[in-house]
């Protein structure tokens, strides 16, 4: 045998193996597929089976137009941040919200045209994260596993705009399924549209993390991941100009063009409030490049560190304690003193020598003096 010949047999045994392989793999579409007769029958005793089922890639900016806008629109939540999206016909709603109320099904003669609720949602939203998560859990390749792992229902979108502001990622696979509802009463759809994860973060060689590296690679890189992570938080605030009462009478009888007397022509001090009407600061509200702005006040900033030198005190609201008074006991020795009255007839050297006493200050010899008693007066005289 040639070596042309022996090349071309082992080319035609790998592709055999490759085609064999792949029929036995567990892609995206086949662990849906299977995955929604079990969930089906499993937890509503429903028959459901995939008729058809396509996939194609799509960039973001071909979502407009990508899924039906009166179908059921579910955006889906991951633990990582993406945004996904599930949309179910109204066949479908109609077959899960009958056989979840009322166990019966009834061959719907025409779509219905009423308006989807969030009633809908909420009995759609468990069948489809079961479905995406244990199709997820069938999946061998770890890459595909991490297209439908983490999901979970965010919230219902009423119009399609609203469901395409949700959706950022830059690229997404939409996987639709033809679903038949019990051998033949009917037919639905159903439709993923999950954005590609990013490539997963490749952990450092070995040699980069050795011993003699160990001061470099000690220190933990929190700065920027926490710094990403406080720039990602949400916080719903708002801006108001003013609170007013109004009755329920006059409010349940306002029309278009009435006016509310706000009590202010100005807008210097607009209020920014929490969620729960905390106000957290004041600002005044105005408009830039022709977009709303808000100025918000300079708030000082609270002192960090102790305040405890001379120099601080001008800054600090404390009172003045180094003032130079007499003490309390004094200030009333004085005030007894002059109101004591002295006779007439004691004159200055009729007075006792008092030198040899010490430690007396000029307050307390002035009240001495000033109120002898009277068996030194008696003596004297």
């Amino acid at each position: 045998m040639s070596s042309e010949q022996s090349g071309s047999v082992l080319l035609r045994k790998t592709r055999a193996g490759r085609v064999l392989q792949q029929t036995r793999s567990m892609s995206p579409l086949k662990a849906l597929r299977l995955t929604l007769a079990k969930l089906a029958e499993d937890r509503m005793d429903l028959a459901l089976a995939a008729m058809s089922v396509t996939e194609r890639a799509l960039r973001n900016d071909q979502l407009d137009g990508a899924f039906e806008t009166d179908h059921l629109l579910l955006l889906l939540d991951h633990t990582d941040g993406r945004v996904g999206l599930a949309t179910l016909d109204r066949t479908l709603v109609t077959v899960l919200t009958q056989q979840q109320t009322t166990g019966q099904l009834n061959k719907p003669d025409a779509p219905s045209e009423r308006a989807l609720t969030g009633i809908d949602a909420g009995l759609a939203a468990p069948f489809i994260e079961r479905l995406i998560r244990q199709a997820a859990d069938q999946l061998e390749d770890a890459e595909e596993q991490r297209l439908l792992a983490g999901y979970r229902f965010g919230i219902w979108a009423p119009t399609a705009r609203q469901a395409l502001i949700g959706l950022e990622a830059a690229e997404f696979r939409q996987m639709s399924m033809t679903v038949d509802v019990a051998a033949g009463l009917c037919q639905g759809a159903i439709s993923l549209l999950m954005p590609v994860p990013p490539p997963p973060r490749r952990s450092p060689p070995p040699d980069e993390t050795r011993a003699g590296d160990s001061e470099t690679c000690a220190a933990p890189r929190t700065g920027p991941q926490l710094a990403e992570s406080a720039m990602r938080v949400h916080a719903d605030l708002r801006v108001a100009l003013a609170q007013i009462e109004v009755p329920l009478s006059e409010l349940t009888g306002m029309q278009a063009g009435s006016v509310l007397d706000l009590g202010t022509d100005t807008m210097d001090s607009a209020m920014v409030q929490d969620m729960t009407g905390r106000m957290i600061s004041r600002g005044v509200l105005g408009q830039l490049n022709g977009t709303r702005a808000l100025q918000l006040e300079h708030m000082p900033k609270p002192h960090i560190h102790p305040r405890r030198r001379a120099s601080d005190r001008a800054e600090l609201d404390l009172p003045d304690v180094t003032a130079d008074t007499a003490p309390p006991q004094t200030q009333n020795l004085v005030q007894m003193s002059a109101a004591v009255p002295v006779s007439k007839d004691v004159m200055a050297g009729d007075l006792p020598d008092m030198s040899d006493l010490e430690g007396l200050d000029d307050a307390a010899d002035g009240a001495q003096t000033a109120s002898p008693s009277a068996a030194q007066l008696r003596k004297e005289a």
